[in-house]
């Protein structure tokens, strides 16, 4: 409203003389400043974020020098049939991060992360497997994360290596390849859904699988979390898996399909992603080829990630 006025009047100025634009420039600032100071008319500043009725504008924020620390536990059950024998194994992984903005690379955020901790535990019906992750604990890698939360490289993460035991040493890339929320490329209003698809990859000196996860998300309302003001965003993900393994000198070959759902709760305001919670499970057959074997398998998980203050 106000730069309309301020349009018309200066275009109005041009047909008058000098002596009378100068007067009408000298009225220009008191009704100007008069207009701002009316009950509704005041300039407003619009948020980054924008706002539920218009739709959100959902995007991390990484200023240079920002720190967070993220806490993790995950827990599964896997079940093998074996010709009619079941085989068990439960596990638990604990784990610290730290991510630590370096500052901009174009429209993506440069991150250093440093693994402070990862605790392995399984169980299983030949005993008690703990790996060693501590050649990996305090190493640091590079996360360039895109503003809605694509990890478009991960740089130096195949140098963080952990010694699974019976299943080889494996590097930490499938643990950090979808480790932050996806956001939506447009603004989006409660009950929008949108998604993203991610392949998630681990190498060991046994094999390598491939994981390829297509979640859908919604976004359902607004809660505070931990102190945060937080959008509530509900997950439902769809998935495929394969690998191939070599154990004992012989090849196993694995396939299968997975479905989960979680929640993630993402500070809009603040542009940080807080907590995640998501379950599933994966079905799906191990291939003996040298046996002409075909072992089912079942396997369930839980996860959960919280931003710590």
């Amino acid at each position: 409203m106000n730069y309309l006025l301020y349009s018309l009047l200066l275009k109005g100025g041009f047909l008058m003389n000098r002596r009378q634009k100068t007067k009408l420039g000298l009225t220009i600032v008191p009704i100007l400043m008069f207009l701002c100071v009316l009950p509704g008319c005041a300039v407003k500043t619009a948020n980054i974020w924008g706002s539920p009725e218009t739709g959100l504008i959902l995007k991390y924020q990484m200023p240079e020098g920002l720190v967070l620390n993220y806490e993790s536990l995950s827990t599964m059950t896997q079940t093998l049939d074996v010709m009619g024998q079941i085989q068990e194994v439960e596990g638990e992984t604990t784990s610290s991060v730290t991510f630590t903005s370096k500052g901009q690379s174009g429209s993506n955020h440069k991150l250093s992360a440093t693994l402070n901790k990862m605790d392995m535990y399984f169980a299983t019906s030949q005993g008690e497997v703990t790996p060693d992750a501590s050649d990996a604990v305090g190493k640091s890698f590079e996360v360039v994360l895109s503003p809605t939360g694509n990890e478009l490289e991960l740089i130096g993460i195949k140098d963080l290596k952990v010694d699974m035991g019976p299943d080889g040493v494996q590097d930490l890339t499938g643990e950090f390849q979808d480790s932050f929320p996806d956001l939506a490329e447009n603004s989006v209003k409660i009950g929008d859904t949108w998604t993203s698809t991610v392949p998630v990859t681990q190498t060991s000196s046994n094999g390598e699988s491939t994981m390829m996860f297509t979640h859908t998300y919604t976004l359902e309302g607004f809660e505070n979390v931990d102190g945060y003001e937080c959008v509530k965003l509900s997950i439902d993900t769809t998935g495929t898996y394969e690998g191939t393994a070599n154990q004992g000198g012989m090849e196993l070959i694995s396939e299968g399909t997975l479905e989960g759902t979680g929640t993630c709760h993402f500070a809009y305001k603040k542009g940080l992603f807080v907590k995640m919670v998501a379950e599933g499970v994966a079905d799906g057959t191990v291939f003996v080829s040298s046996q002409n074997l075909e072992i089912p398998m079942s396997r369930t998980f839980k996860m959960e990630s919280t931003l710590v203050k």
